[in-house]
């Protein structure tokens, strides 16, 4: 089921890089929500936005009914969304989408950029499971790397910088993690970035998911501008992604 409320925010935290932090409470208790999916918002602060965001779920705490959103400054609403203040209410339709499966199976999880965001729920929940699984991570310079404490409590974590300063220099498919042997590999990230480690995945014969970056103006298969090309024809990001077998997908 989906819901569309004003979620209160409690928290919001400037990062580097043009990043945020932001943490919304419902009044209510939360449903269900499955690393990988994501939400719409709306932003309060009365910039003539028309249009929600289709933002990942980065934690949930049902505890205190919140929601924690990884946020990246792109443009004017992004923009608005990171002045909002401690008490305002942003508008949210959730949880949208299909995510990640959690299993007992042996993963590799992979994030750049943005793409870390649903990353961290998942580490989250394989360690609720008593598992520490492999996440790499891949940015430009050591500068650009978030919330490596957080990743640090619930993954083994490892990383790539484009220019040698954090981990191995580079890409994240030339990080020897990818050598190991795993029965399943998550990713989210650029475009470039999940292209390449589809195709990793492919020669080394392991199942690939990937969690696509489409722009999104409903979120709940209306407005069709979020359609992928796949093996079975054409299929709505927001309700049947955005996580996909990278197989399946055609390029």
């Amino acid at each position: 089921m989906k819901y569309c409320k004003n979620l209160t925010v409690t928290c919001n935290i400037p990062l580097a890089n043009n990043f945020f932090y932001l943490t919304l409470r419902s009044a209510e208790n939360l449903p269900q929500i499955n690393p990988g999916q994501f939400v719409q918002i709306l932003s309060a602060a009365g910039n003539g936005q028309k249009l929600r965001r289709p933002i990942s779920v980065c934690d949930v705490d049902y505890a205190k009914n919140e929601i924690m959103l990884l946020i990246q400054i792109v443009g004017d609403c992004t923009r608005a969304m990171s002045e909002v203040k401690t008490g305002d209410e942003i508008s949210v339709i959730y949880p949208l989408g299909n995510g990640f499966e959690v299993t007992d199976d042996k993963v590799l999880m992979i994030g750049g950029g943005v793409g870390v965001a649903p990353m961290l729920y998942l580490a989250k929940e394989y360690a609720k499971r008593g598992i520490r699984q492999d996440l790499l991570i891949g940015v430009r310079t050591k500068e650009h790397l978030l919330l490596a404490e957080e990743f640090n409590k619930y993954a083994n974590l490892h990383i790539t910088t484009e220019d040698g300063s954090l981990g191995v220099k580079g890409l994240v498919i030339v990080h020897p993690v990818l050598r190991n042997r795993y029965d399943r590999i998550y990713c989210c990230g650029p475009d470039p970035m999940m292209r390449a480690v589809a195709k990793a995945a492919k020669d080394s014969q392991t199942p690939c998911y990937l969690s696509l970056e489409e722009r999104m103006a409903c979120g709940i298969g209306a407005c069709l501008c979020c359609v992928v090309n796949t093996q079975d024809g054409n299929r709505c990001t927001c309700t049947e992604g955005p996580v996909f077998l990278a197989d399946n997908l055609i390029f």
